[in-house]
């Protein structure tokens, strides 16, 4: 798996999770140190912020962004 930038926690995250599906890792342009867990409480802090942005569920808004597309190719 290859992950750059915040890429890098994903593809740690899924080699962590799914080990026997993976054959190896390369991080680019990252900073994540993935020996180290990141407590869940700064997590939520991280992702506070976005959730006061991002109100609108993602279904609704990639159904809204999309609908023309979709609409016209059915």
């Amino acid at each position: 798996m290859i992950g750059h930038s915040m890429g890098g926690f994903v593809i740690a995250e899924a080699a962590r999770l799914m080990p026997e599906k993976v054959v190896g890792i390369v991080a680019i342009d990252t900073f994540q140190n993935v020996a180290e867990r990141t407590p869940q409480s700064v997590l939520d802090e991280m992702v506070k912020p976005l959730k006061l942005i991002f109100k609108v569920p993602h279904k609704i808004l990639f159904h809204q962004c999309f609908r023309k597309l979709l609409i016209n190719n059915w």
